[in-house]
């Protein structure tokens, strides 16, 4: 792994993607699978602009899409796959239908609610139903280049619009991610590796398998991100 400044002690580096020496150290991070920051993206910049909610309302029309809706702002993953053959087991959030118009105006009226005791909601989508999000973001399509390192394993573009104050409980994917933020602002924090020991993990077979199910005491420097609009991350896998 190369040597990072700063990242013992919690921190990431920050790239100016426009940049031909800065964008070949961050690809050196990335072949090490070493997070980082990004910003100055041409097709980000691009997009920000671009997706206004009017933008979105006219893109996504109509049509009602699945929903996740959770009691309080706490989203735990889980595999519906496995949900449906593991016995006795509780969904921890519900899937309504909605439009975006209709998701966005359940958004809104969260901003003044309590996160404990409020419904929330988490509207995704990918660029298999809407092909005009792979368009619009093309830096993303499975072709090899800086942000798609093996076509063959890409799994597509999945977008992600919540509320304030949304929180997806600790956990890991099996996959690199960059991830771009278009509004707003989310906080990430990283584990080390050394801390997985640490993780409260179910076995592969239960529905919750990727999400760890109690408060984990870290003890070892972790690295807390607020990635904001025009910024962009690289999550490596596990």
């Amino acid at each position: 792994m190369p040597s990072v400044p700063g990242i013992a002690e919690g921190t990431l580096q920050r790239f100016d993607f426009s940049d031909e020496k800065q964008r070949e150290q961050a690809a050196l991070l990335r072949l090490h699978e070493v997070p980082f920051m990004l910003y100055n993206i041409p097709t980000i910049n691009t997009v920000v602009d671009r997706w206004t909610h009017e933008y979105l309302a006219q893109k996504f029309g109509p049509s009602r899409r699945r929903v996740h809706m959770s009691s309080s702002n706490h989203f735990m993953y889980y595999n519906a796959h496995k949900a449906r053959q593991f016995s006795g087991y509780r969904r921890p959030t519900k899937v309504v239908q909605m439009s975006y118009s209709e998701w966005l105006k359940k958004a809104k009226e969260t901003l003044g609610a309590s996160n404990v005791d409020s419904e929330h909601y988490y509207f995704q989508m990918d660029d298999r139903v809407d092909k005009w999000i792979a368009e619009d973001l093309n830096i993303f399509k499975p072709k090899e280049g800086f942000f798609i390192v093996e076509p063959s394993q890409n799994r597509g573009i999945n977008c992600r619009f919540g509320s304030r104050g949304i929180i997806a409980e600790c956990h890991y994917d099996g996959g690199r991610n960059f991830v771009a933020m278009l509004k707003g602002a989310k906080r990430y924090i990283l584990m080390p590796p050394e801390e997985c020991d640490l993780l409260y993990l179910y076995n592969r077979d239960h529905p919750e398998a990727r999400t760890d199910t109690a408060a984990t005491q870290i003890t070892s420097p972790n690295s807390s991100l607020s990635l904001s609009a025009f910024s962009l991350c690289f999550l490596s896998a596990f």
